[in-house]
């Protein structure tokens, strides 16, 4: 288990911002990340049980040529604070991460096209103050936090992203 870094603690601590205002923030980095990749993508506003929106990049099957793997990628960008996380997904289930389950996945399980894409937007929005939240810390507890859901302890992902996917 790493050491979970400050700027990670700290900014489970803070209350989510439910405004327009921070939607209308992730609309125009939809809309940027749109530009910037030539791809299409969905910006999901909604936060039932989330603390974030996200943005599903369309890969357009630049992913992978097989129909045995269909990945979904969507950036989260957490409300609580200027943080975001790649979340990967094997819609067919076929792939899985270390807890044998399809999602998330890493990103180094990806094409190398697809992994340039990502590091594409992510470094865009690296250039905008935000900051990752990497992979190796989405399963870590989030000291003293607990769903909204169902009041368990949560998880980094739940206390800044998303408790249902």
């Amino acid at each position: 288990m790493k050491n979970i870094p400050e700027f990670i603690s700290e900014a489970v601590k803070n209350e989510p911002d439910y405004s327009k205002s921070f939607s209308q923030k992730v609309a125009a980095l939809a809309q940027d990340i749109k530009e910037l990749s030539n791809l299409e993508n969905i910006h999901s506003e909604s936060m039932d049980y989330c603390p974030a929106q996200y943005i599903e990049i369309k890969l357009n099957n630049q992913a992978s040529n097989s129909p045995r793997v269909n990945f979904e990628v969507r950036f989260y960008i957490s409300s609580k604070a200027d943080l975001f996380f790649i979340y990967i997904n094997d819609k067919t289930g076929k792939t899985k991460n270390h807890h044998v389950i399809s999602h998330p996945l890493p990103t180094s399980i990806l094409p190398e096209a697809v992994q340039g894409i990502i590091l594409k937007i992510k470094n865009f929005l690296i250039e905008r103050s935000y900051r990752e939240v990497a992979y190796d810390f989405y399963d870590q507890e989030a000291v003293d936090c607990l769903t909204q859901m169902d009041g368990l302890r949560a998880n980094i992902f739940e206390a800044l992203f998303a408790e249902i996917v």
